[in-house]
């Protein structure tokens, strides 16, 4: 295993090492389907609904969590960690706070809450103890990464997921509601796979074994990596919005039985997507905190995260047109329908995702801003068109065109700040 300091992956290695994770992360997002298929027979399209967006509002806040001083562990000097991880845990904990309080009043004040979540407040007030696991999990993740401990990582999303799928069906036997055992699941994988990847990473243990920063050291790293939460956060922002816009204005636009059905599509294909993105991520990442660079790296990456992309979602919507018709008139047709419409958003989102990902550092953040702008407002044209008197697999299809627009221009923005990077080394 290279250490943080060693040198680049080759194309071959990134391939094997995409192939091992790859196979991890579909057995463990396998397991994630199953127990999601299992759990939609008994309770049906409409938990669905709230639980997308439940999960939407708690990603907006994920974002923001650490101000992104976590993403410059990936390219920080080793003496720079253990500065920026305190510093990035003293931002997640304020914030982790003030969503507690806010919560916490919007339910002890009966204040209007979204449709879903009127009738369970529980989920309202789960909402800080999620962002707090999501920002511990990355946080760990990151250490692990810039270790390259590919292996623990993805360890670390099996466990989840497992844990996760049982902890449904548990919950399920035990007669909890429908929406409460998707949010108390989704909590408990969290922790375990947080706790396992911080038992097991060096770069975690190493970390929490070191001694902590003083404010004056924790006041640099925050004034050196500033650009961090002037530009990186703005940017991350603006695209976990454009993400989450399906995900915020389908329940919003149409009855809930159709929209559990459609947020249940996108909740299925997200589980490919995410094995894709979660096996290259990764791989990306940890190129950033090298010195040496392959001129060709950059370039070869993006044409086989393209080819896999592709190829996967294309065969995946061929195979939902051919059997929808078995599938006339029960109550899940739409969703099956839906995933033809969906397949160019995926694929324009598992490209672009690593990529996001992967191009950090003072010189590119404003160009990735204004990229990440124009997709936000491709994104809300889009959201319009589900309000319009029109059928709804016309905005799924204008989701997906504003997606592969944003993978296209981060394609060429990481081959251009890659290439620069192997120049300058």
């Amino acid at each position: 295993m290279l250490g943080p300091e060693g040198g680049a992956f080759s194309v071959r290695r990134l391939a094997g090492s995409f192939m091992a994770l790859s196979l991890s992360l579909a057995a463990s997002r396998g397991l994630s389907i199953g127990s999601l298929l299992l759990f939609s027979w008994f309770s049906g399209p409409e938990p669905f609904a709230p639980f997308g967006l439940y999960i939407a509002l708690v990603t907006v806040f994920w974002v923001a969590v650490f101000g992104c001083y976590e993403q410059a562990i990936l390219v920080a000097r080793a003496e720079e960690t253990a500065a920026l991880a305190w510093l990035a845990s003293a931002v997640a904990a304020g914030l982790v706070v003030a969503l507690f309080v806010a919560c916490s009043a919007a339910v002890a004040f009966d204040l209007p809450l979204p449709e879903g979540f009127s009738d369970a407040p529980f989920a309202l007030l789960c909402m800080p103890l999620s962002l707090a696991l999501r920002a511990a999990n990355r946080l760990a993740l990151i250490f692990a990464t810039r270790e390259g401990e590919f292996a623990h990582v993805a360890r670390t999303n099996w466990i989840q997921a497992s844990v996760q799928g049982a902890m449904q069906l548990l919950l399920l036997v035990a007669g909890r509601d429908y929406l409460t055992c998707l949010i108390l699941a989704d909590l408990v994988g969290l922790f375990a796979g947080t706790a396992v990847i911080g038992f097991r990473s060096v770069g975690v243990q190493r970390t929490l074994a070191a001694s902590p920063p003083s404010l004056w050291q924790m006041r640099d790293a925050a004034l050196a990596w500033r650009t961090m939460p002037l530009w990186r956060l703005p940017m991350s922002l603006v695209s976990v919005a454009a993400i989450s816009l399906p995900a915020l204005t389908i329940p919003l636009a149409y009855p809930s039985a159709l929209a559990g059905q459609l947020l249940f599509a996108l909740r299925m294909l997200e589980m490919p997507s995410f094995v894709v993105t979660g096996a290259v991520s990764p791989l990306l990442q940890r190129q950033l905190s090298v010195r040496e660079q392959s001129p060709g790296f950059a370039k070869a990456a993006v044409l086989l995260l393209t080819f896999v992309a592709v190829s996967g979602f294309a065969l995946g919507g061929v195979a939902a047109t051919i059997i929808d018709d078995y599938f006339t008139g029960s109550r899940w047709f739409d969703a099956l329908a839906a995933v033809p419409w969906l397949v160019p958003y995926f694929i324009g989102l598992t490209i672009s995702a690593p990529l996001v990902g992967a191009v950090i550092g003072p010189l590119v953040e404003r160009r990735s801003m204004l990229l990440q702008g124009f997709f936000f407002a491709l994104s809300l044209g889009a959201a319009a068109l589900l309000f319009a008197p029109i059928d709804w697999p016309i905005p799924l299809l204008a989701f997906g065109c504003a997606m592969l627009v944003r993978a296209l221009t981060f394609a060429q923005l990481y081959i251009d700040a890659r290439r620069a990077s192997a120049k300058s080394s």
